[in-house]
């Protein structure tokens, strides 16, 4: 039998904490499921009766090695492959992928979306992204942005990559040089009843939350994620970057909040114009200085 292929199952379990800061262990989550079309995972009740002599069904994982490492993963939600353990059946028995032997061992659950609240924020979600909010811990690669109620359980959000957000302190907030012309982002409408609570652990000030479903809805629109300074600030670095110009950041952000208020004063438009302008030539003056938002 090769290397590893006695592991016939795999979880995505969260790393849990002590109070000092080391790893504990791994909560596991859900088992994959490889026969699956549509959601290749089988989500666990964190509240079910436990029996800690079922070797098929332990409430975490544990390994030496692993947790020793742990720093090694880019987040605190990880992939591990286990086998039962008949003999200590709530210590099952965890492939090591920091083993030279599983270097094609993949550890990042790939299609997990960390969900993250807004929601108790009146502020506009371009300036929320902009300011930061509260986030402790490792996020997963995806992060669905709930930002408003739609209606009953229905809730508005958006999703955006993790690595487009920088992590310190305590706090999250969007990169401000991203280089992707990206000024909005998909809008979607999800159901409050898919979004699952996760055990909180000790210190932290909200519990962690995952989106159930392998795939979001259609999506319903886009919302602006950036203010328009940021986006302008954003591209005249880009274009200093790839030019000789040498402009400093209080001269481009000074340059953006001159960008931001030409486009949307029509009035002085018109003074240079001439005439006045009718609508279509206000919606293309508009269009063409947030051409940003149709990337």
């Amino acid at each position: 039998m090769a290397w590893g292929q006695e592991y016939i199952r795999e979880s995505i379990c969260m790393v849990r904490y002590n109070h000092d800061g080391t790893v504990n262990n791994y909560l596991r989550l859900a088992d994959y499921d490889s026969q699956a079309s549509d959601i290749p995972f089988l989500w666990l009740d964190p509240g079910r009766w436990i029996d800690k002599n079922d070797p098929d069904d332990p409430a975490t994982l544990y390994s030496m090695s692993i947790t020793s490492n742990s720093e090694r993963f880019s987040s605190d939600f990880v992939r591990l492959r286990w086998r039962p353990n008949p003999s200590k059946p709530d210590r099952p028995t965890v492939i090591d992928p920091f083993d030279f032997h599983n270097s094609s061992y993949d550890t990042n659950p790939r299609g997990l979306i960390e969900v993250v609240y807004l929601t108790d924020n009146n502020a506009a979600l371009s300036e929320m992204l902009s300011v930061g909010f509260e986030y402790q811990g490792r996020p997963a690669e995806r992060i669905l942005l709930v930002y408003k109620r739609h209606k009953k359980n229905m809730l508005e959000a958006t999703m955006l990559q993790s690595n487009k957000f920088e992590f310190q302190n305590g706090r999250a907030k969007l990169r401000k040089y991203m280089h992707d012309g990206k000024v909005t982002a998909p809008c979607f409408i999800i159901n409050e009843d898919d979004v699952l609570v996760l055990p909180r652990q000790f210190g932290e000030k909200t519990a962690r939350m995952l989106y159930s479903k392998a795939a979001l809805p259609d999506f319903k629109g886009t919302i602006p994620i950036r203010p328009f300074e940021d986006y302008a600030d954003d591209y005249l670095k880009w274009y200093c970057d790839q030019s000789s110009f040498n402009y400093s950041k209080d001269e481009r952000q000074r340059i953006a909040a001159l960008f931001k208020e030409t486009i949307n004063s029509p009035t002085t438009l018109e003074a240079y114009a001439g005439k006045p302008l009718d609508e279509r030539d206000e919606k293309t003056v508009l269009a063409r200085g947030a051409k940003a938002d149709t990337h």
